[in-house]
């Protein structure tokens, strides 16, 4: 088996991310999938997000978005509110709590990037950047 292969590298590399990742979040009690949810939700204008989005945005079925954010509503981190133009949708918002731990969340959203790319200059972190946005 050739190590060199693309897809076995973006692999290994998801699987080292994930490790890293549950390794920093477990102190939160979050899953690496529940911190991407809140991770669209801090960065997004409040009112914005629909479950929908969440879906589309990273490539996950219905019931596993209603899951993740049914078990962040459990932790009092997300609520649903009705949508301000379309009654019969609702939008993702950041609970109080969440909003408390909303810089240190940031941080350490940022301490993951830099962990996964601490070998790389600024150039070949443009450069990975940009040639797996092309992939995708």
């Amino acid at each position: 088996m050739n190590i060199t292969k693309i897809s076995i590298l973006i692999k290994k590399t998801s699987l080292v991310f994930d490790k890293i990742s549950n390794q920093l979040l477990t102190a939160y009690d979050l899953t690496g999938s529940q911190f991407k949810i809140l991770m669209v939700l801090m960065h997004a204008p409040e009112g914005s997000v629909r479950q929908i989005d969440i879906e589309n945005k990273f490539a996950m079925t219905n019931p596993t978005v209603t899951g993740l954010v049914h078990k962040l509503e459990a932790k009092d981190l997300v609520k649903r509110m009705p949508h301000p133009e379309d009654k019969r949708s609702k939008v993702l918002a950041l609970t109080d709590r969440a909003m408390a731990m909303k810089e240190e969340l940031l941080a350490l959203a940022d301490n993951l990037e830099q962990q996964m790319t601490r070998n790389l200059n600024d150039d070949e972190r443009e450069q990975l950047a940009s040639l797996l946005l092309k992939m995708l």
